[in-house]
C-alpha cells in the first residue's frame, strides 16, 4: 500500500468511525489534499481490489472497512488485542526490573556483611 493510499485508507476509517457513514468524493479530495476526483477513484480502486474496503452496490457513500486478514493469519482486531497484551507484559516487566534494582544495592550489602 502506498502511502497516499494509506492516508486515504485512514481518514475513510476515522470519518466513518466519527459520521457512521463513508465520506463523500469531495470529502476525500479536501482531506487528501487532492484536486481531481480521478485520482481519488484511483485510489479507492486500489484499495478495493486489495480488499482493505468494498463498495456497497446502490448506495450513496457506499463504501465499507472490511477485515482483511494481515500476514499470519491474523485479523485487525486480533493484532490490536495480542499487542496490548504484550504491552501489558512489557509494563509488569519493566515494574519488576525496577523493583529488582531497587533492592540490588541491599542485596549486595547484604551479601557484604555476611563474608
Amino acid at each position: 500500500m502506498t502511502q497516499k493510499q494509506r492516508e486515504l485508507l485512514d481518514f475513510i476509517e476515522r470519518y466513518i468511525e466519527s459520521n457512521g457513514r463513508a465520506p463523500t468524493y469531495l470529502e476525500m479530495m479536501r482531506a487528501t489534499e487532492v484536486s481531481c476526483k480521478s485520482l481519488i477513484h484511483y485510489r479507492l480502486d486500489s484499495l478495493i481490489n486489495r480488499g482493505f474496503i468494498r463498495r456497497i452496490p446502490a448506495h450513496a457513500r457506499g463504501l465499507e472497512r472490511t477485515e482483511k486478514p494481515l500476514p499470519g493469519g491474523l485479523s485487525r482486531t486480533q493484532l490490536h488485542q495480542e499487542l496490548d497484551r504484550l504491552a501489558a507484559e512489557l509494563i509488569i516487566a519493566h515494574e519488576e526490573i525496577a523493583r529488582l534494582r531497587s533492592i540490588a544495592p541491599q542485596v549486595s550489602t547484604m551479601e557484604s556483611e555476611a563474608a
